[in-house]
C-alpha cells in the first residue's frame, strides 16, 4: 500500500480489494490505508495524493450487501468468473458446466441488479471475466449499462468493432429479452440469432 500511494504522485493510481464479503473489511481497508498516508505525510513533509479505493464485487454475500459497499468505494468491479460459480451454486436450474453459462436467465438478473445499484448509487462499475470477451455476452451488458470491460490486449479490438455495429436501444431490448427466457440454452440460441442478424 506504501509503494501503491508513492506511484500514484506519478500518475493516476486505484486500488481494488477482491473477496470481500463484509462491510467491516471495506471499513478495516480504508482505516489502514489512512493511516499509511499519515505516515508516509508526516514522513515525507507534505501531503500525499489520495488514491480512489474499490472492490470485487464476486462473491454471493457481495451482491447482498453491495448498497453498502457502494456506499464505502468509489468504484466497483464485477467479477463476473468467481461470481457465477457461488450465484449459481445457490440455484439449482443454473449450470456453471455449459460453455457460456454467464448468459444464464439468473446470473444476468443479478448482474442487472448490481448495475442498477451502481447507476442508483452514480459509482463506476466495470465487469471483468470471460464475460467481457464474448460479444453475445457484450451486447447484454451494454443493456443493462455496463460502460466499462476489463479485458486482455488481444480481445480489445473485435469487441470494440462489435460494439460499433449495434445500437444501445437494441442492446437493452434484448438484455430484456435474454433475461426473460427460461434457461441457458434459449437465450444463447437468442442472441446468436440476435447477432447474425448484425453482422
Amino acid at each position: 500500500i506504501r509503494a501503491i500511494m508513492r506511484a500514484a504522485e506519478f500518475g493516476d493510481v486505484s486500488i481494488s480489494f477482491p473477496m470481500v464479503d463484509s462491510i467491516e473489511q471495506i471499513i478495516e481497508v480504508k482505516s489502514i490505508i489512512k493511516d499509511i498516508k499519515k505516515e508516509l505525510t508526516e514522513k515525507e513533509g507534505e501531503s500525499l495524493k489520495s488514491i480512489r479505493i474499490g472492490t470485487m464485487i464476486e462473491t454471493a454475500e457481495s451482491v447482498k450487501i453491495i448498497d453498502e459497499i457502494l456506499d464505502e468505494v468509489d468504484f466497483i468491479s464485477i467479477g463476473t468468473n468467481d461470481m457465477l460459480h457461488q450465484i449459481c451454486e445457490e440455484n439449482r436450474k443454473c449450470s456453471t458446466l455449459e460453455m457460456r453459462s454467464y448468459l444464464e436467465p439468473v446470473f444476468l438478473q443479478t448482474l442487472q441488479y448490481c448495475m442498477s445499484r451502481a447507476i442508483h448509487k452514480d459509482k463506476p462499475a466495470c465487469v471483468c471475466g470471460e464475460m467481457a470477451t464474448d460479444p453475445m455476452a457484450v451486447a447484454v451488458l451494454l443493456g443493462i449499462g455496463v460502460k466499462y470491460l476489463s479485458m486482455a490486449p488481444a480481445y480489445i479490438e473485435d469487441i470494440c468493432r462489435f460494439i460499433g455495429r449495434i445500437k444501445l436501444d437494441e442492446a437493452k431490448e434484448v438484455a430484456k429479452s435474454a433475461m426473460e427466457c427460461k434457461n441457458l440454452q434459449e437465450v444463447k440460441d437468442m442472441l446468436s440469432e440476435w447477432i447474425k442478424s448484425r453482422m
